[in-house]
């Protein structure tokens, strides 16, 4: 007798532990015409990932099968179980975008990683339409929000305080929030008046003194007023004057040149030095009274002012030297005197300056001087027409570069002064320096002022004109080190 056998899968799932299922199937076995049902219980295989071959919509859902269930490839399996409390595995391990678009989908786009708001491209460009979002930095992101416009809120936005005070106050009690706007009004109050003390401290460092003849036959008018442009003054500039004498007078005036002891019209500023008078009277004004008496005495005595000139004798033979006579001098000299008598003996004539003001020596004078002698010298009288004058080694009419250092570091601070105000380094050196601009040489001395150590500079510039202090000892110690031709 031949036997048919014919089983059908009756798959119950029930849950076996907390880590597997297990699945029991009914096999039907029909054996000629009895019926005989057996039951088995297998394990469930690992969770699949549906690709939707006869139902799309199953795409990507999670399924198990029994251990050994077959069915017929042109029939859809019916021995599995859904588990969509399971999500789909990522097998490229790339995260999906959870966009609105990508929710509405039926498959999400993977994310850029780059992408401020963790979405796709098209779901960020979707959101950069919103005005107040923030701009993505992934490519192609990026520029697909710049199309969008951005418009300005509609909605006020509440400012972040920008004080303790307003910040606190409205959470503290009004007590204590007065305590603290008292408190930010006392450091900002201490903070305005440093700044003003600290404009007042260099508005009193460069003041002039201005003595003002505003009618004939009456006093000046004296004032005390800062030079915001120094060196350079002009009345009209200043706020105290032209409210006191007139704008239309401060435009045009007359100023008194010290040079020739007159009166000079003028309408341009002036070059003035700190701590000085200047004087000024209106253009109608003919009696200055009080200059003849005071202002005329003082500038006649300065104009008057002399140099005292000591006249050495140096024996050849010896080093013993005795001062002859004084007398005086417009400038500073070292007058060399040759006697066809004494043709061993050198007379070396030195001026003293007694002006140490950098560059305020007037020009030389050209007449003869007598000396005086002591009974010691054969020499009666000097004339000057028969010298050989040399330039001193520092002064106003030295050469460049000077002898000393202080008047050297002088001439750069002024510079420094005058170049702040606009000018050029070529400009700003004709008017300190005397000689022909060089580029080259005046970058070597400036480099040693800039380089050498400020002990050793202050020790230079403090020792005066006298050795210890010359320039040159700089220059050679921290001067260019010029490269020569070996052969």
């Amino acid at each position: 007798m031949q036997l048919e056998y014919h089983s059908t899968w009756q798959p119950i799932f029930a849950p076996a532990s907390a880590t597997a299922l297990n699945c029991t199937v009914v096999l039907s076995h029909n054996f000629l015409d009895d019926n005989v049902n057996s039951r088995l219980t297998r394990f469930l295989t690992k969770p699949k990932v549906s690709q939707g071959y006869h139902t799309p919509d199953n795409v990507g859902r999670m399924y198990q099968q029994c251990a050994g269930n077959t069915h017929d490839e042109d029939r859809p399996c019916d021995g599995f179980f859904w588990r969509d409390d399971l999500e789909a595995p990522n097998k490229s391990g790339k995260q999906l975008c959870g966009g609105p678009g990508c929710q509405a989908r039926a498959k999400a786009r993977v994310l850029h990683q780059k992408c401020v708001r963790r979405f796709c491209i098209d779901c960020c460009k979707d959101s950069a339409k919103n005005p107040v979002a923030l701009k993505c930095i992934a490519p192609k992101h990026k520029a697909a929000a710049a199309l969008v416009p951005v418009s300005a809120p509609t909605a006020s936005v509440d400012e972040a305080p920008s004080r303790p005070a307003q910040a606190y106050g409205r959470m503290l009690s009004p007590i204590y929030a007065r305590k603290l706007q008292a408190i930010d009004f006392d450091f900002q109050n201490s903070v305005s008046h440093t700044t003003q003390r600290d404009r007042y401290r260099k508005e009193s460092e460069i003041v002039i003194s201005v003595k003002w003849w505003n009618e004939d036959g009456k006093p000046p008018l004296q004032f005390s007023v800062p030079v915001p442009d120094y060196p350079y003054f002009h009345p009209a500039d200043s706020t105290i004057i032209s409210d006191v004498i007139g704008i239309a007078n401060c435009k045009t005036y007359s100023f008194f040149d010290t040079a020739h002891g007159t009166w000079t019209f003028t309408g341009l500023a002036r070059q003035v030095k700190a701590q000085t008078t200047l004087l000024l009277r209106s253009r109608d004004v003919t009696t200055c009274l009080g200059l003849d008496n005071n202002d005329s005495g003082e500038l006649s005595r300065r104009l008057s002012k002399k140099r005292a000139l000591s006249v050495t004798h140096t024996d050849a033979t010896s080093h013993m030297s005795k001062r002859v006579s004084q007398a005086t001098l417009d400038d500073e000299y070292f007058v060399s005197i040759y006697s066809s008598i004494f043709a061993t003996t050198e007379y070396v004539v030195r001026i003293a300056d007694l002006d140490d003001h950098f560059g305020s020596a007037p020009p030389p004078s050209s007449s003869p001087i007598s000396l005086a002698d002591d009974g010691t010298s054969g020499i009666d009288e000097v004339n000057l027409s028969n010298i050989n004058v040399k330039e001193a080694p520092h002064g106003s009419r030295a050469p460049f570069p000077l002898t000393y250092a202080c008047d050297m570091v002088e001439g750069f601070r002024r510079m420094q002064d005058l170049k702040g105000k606009g000018m050029t380094s070529e400009t700003s050196f004709v008017k300190v320096f005397p000689g022909v601009w060089k580029p080259s040489t005046f970058s070597d001395h400036k480099y040693i002022w800039l380089k050498t150590p400020e002990r050793v500079m202050s020790a230079a510039t403090s020792a005066g004109r006298v050795a210890g202090g010359e320039w040159g000892t700089l220059l050679a110690q921290y001067g260019k080190r010029k490269r020569g031709n070996a052969m």
